[in-house]
C-alpha cells in the first residue's frame, strides 16, 4: 500500500496519526474498520472522536447534555471496532457547538496527518451531497482529508 504526502516540505511518507470521525450513524463501522486496516497496514495511531453537536443554549460543560448517552455509545462501539481490529486507538466524545470546527481544533491539537470522514448520502445540490461538516473540513484542514463513501447495501 503506498499512501504517500504526508511528510513535511513535500518529503514522502505514511501518516502516522489518523483522526476518524464516529458520528453515531450506520456505517461507523465501515469508516473505522477501514480506517483500521489502514493503520495496520501503515503503523498508524488512531483516535475515534465523536462531536456531539450542543444547541448554543446548552453549555459544553453541561454534566449531562442532550444526547450524550447516544455519543457515548457511539464511542463504545468505537472502542470495540478497534479493539476487534487488534487496535489500542484513543476514542472520546468531544462537547461542542460546531461539529467541524472541534474536529479542526482536535486535529490541530494532536497533529494527526489525517482525518477520516463518511460522506454521507443525501438528496439535493452543492454542498448538500457532501454534508456541511465535510465541505468545512476540506476546506479548512491543515492535514489531509479522506472523505470515504461506501456503495449502498440491499
Amino acid at each position: 500500500m503506498r499512501l504517500l504526502g504526508f511528510g513535511d516540505a513535500g518529503e514522502e511518507s505514511l501518516p502516522q496519526k489518523l483522526l476518524v470521525a464516529v458520528p453515531g450513524r450506520a456505517n461507523d463501522r465501515r469508516t473505522l474498520e477501514l480506517a483500521c486496516e489502514v493503520a495496520m497496514a501503515v503503523g498508524a495511531e488512531i483516535e475515534a472522536v465523536h462531536v456531539l453537536e450542543l444547541p448554543r443554549s446548552v453549555s459544553t460543560d453541561d454534566p449531562n447534555p442532550p444526547g450524550m448517552a447516544q455519543a457515548e455509545a457511539a464511542i463504545a462501539n468505537a472502542k470495540t471496532i478497534m479493539t476487534d481490529a487488534g487496535i489500542e486507538g484513543a476514542a472520546q466524545v468531544i462537547r461542542s457547538h460546531q461539529v467541524a470546527k472541534a474536529l479542526l481544533q482536535r486535529a490541530e491539537d494532536t497533529k494527526v496527518d489525517v482525518i477520516v470522514m463518511e460522506a454521507g448520502r443525501r438528496k439535493g445540490i452543492g454542498v448538500a451531497l457532501m454534508g456541511d461538516n465535510l465541505d468545512i473540513v476540506l476546506r479548512n484542514a491543515q492535514c489531509g482529508v479522506w472523505a470515504v463513501r461506501f456503495p449502498e447495501e440491499g
